[in-house]
């Protein structure tokens, strides 16, 4: 009787194991797709900026915002911006157009920009020595280089704009004076210039951070599937089952920072991860 109870305890764990090592294939599959989609938007993004870099933005000042920009443009001007005009951009997809405000002391400059079917607000300081500082709301590019650093700011419109101009402080230090934008011939050189030069270092990082993640679950999915291959082959063992137990751990463990490319994440989840480490 005892040893007819054990075996029916290793079969049960050990269709346990096969069930979870399933879904976990399964899961793990899904996520690969997943990323190699974002790879494909990154790359599709760097074939349409680099044919936008070849036609200067024009000013089209007369065309205003969409209905479905009205609620930002509304809390824009409750911060005390105001339209400076708007810019269009000739795309492969048509024309794209950025409606561009500016804050009293003319240092910052918002754009509002279409962001798939709704719009986002991107707020701007520049800096003397061209260092650009910008802020999203509510989901961006978040990168760092030497010339621009982004953040994603997901909260509210306002909160994107107090971390913004809280965040600049520590810049100005470094970097110099802020430049200042009181029209659109001051607006449409430098737009040109970040469409050009620092864009194109955006996408770049976005692209090879998602390439990173895809090549992590790319790989899990595979020794996912060599182990759920060795489980209906060989069957359990308690060999298997310690290295099975060990992988899952660890896979947990690692794939917690490699859900998301670190450019999609949010200032709000950053400062999540950081009190978590503390």
């Amino acid at each position: 009787m005892e040893w007819t109870a054990l075996g029916q305890t290793t079969d049960l764990l050990s269709n346990l194991i096969i069930i979870l090592m399933v879904i976990l294939v399964g899961v793990l599959a899904l996520l690969t797709l997943v990323h190699l989609l974002m790879v494909v938007q990154a790359v599709i993004g760097q074939r349409r900026n680099k044919n936008a870099t070849q036609a200067t933005p024009h000013d089209l000042s007369g065309d205003a915002p969409p209905q479905k920009a009205h609620a930002l443009v509304t809390r824009a001007q409750q911060l005390g911006f105001e339209y400076l005009g708007a810019a269009g951009f000739k795309r492969d997809n048509g024309l794209r157009i950025d409606w561009i405000y500016v804050d009293e002391e003319q240092t910052t400059l918002m754009l509002i920009v279409p962001n798939g079917k709704r719009y986002a607000a991107l707020f701007y300081s520049v800096f003397g020595d061209g260092f650009t500082l910008q802020t999203v709301y509510p989901q961006g590019i978040s990168v760092q280089t030497d010339t621009l650093e982004t953040n994603s700011i997901k909260t509210s419109l306002e909160a994107a704009f107090d971390f913004h101009m809280t965040h600049r402080l520590s810049h100005r230090l470094m970097h110099g004076k802020l430049q200042s934008f009181p029209d659109m011939v001051a607006v449409l050189p430098w737009l040109a210039d970040h469409v050009q030069q620092q864009v194109p270092l955006q996408l770049q990082q976005m692209r090879d951070q998602s390439l990173q993640t895809l090549a992590f679950f790319a790989t899990s999915l595979i020794i996912a599937t060599i182990g759920l291959y060795a489980l209906l082959t060989q069957g359990i063992s308690l060999g298997l089952l310690v290295v099975f137990i060990l992988v899952a751990i660890g896979g947990i463990f690692v794939g917690r920072n490699h859900v998301l490319p670190n450019y999609l994440k949010t200032i709000e989840q950053r400062k999540k991860k950081k009190r978590e480490a503390q």
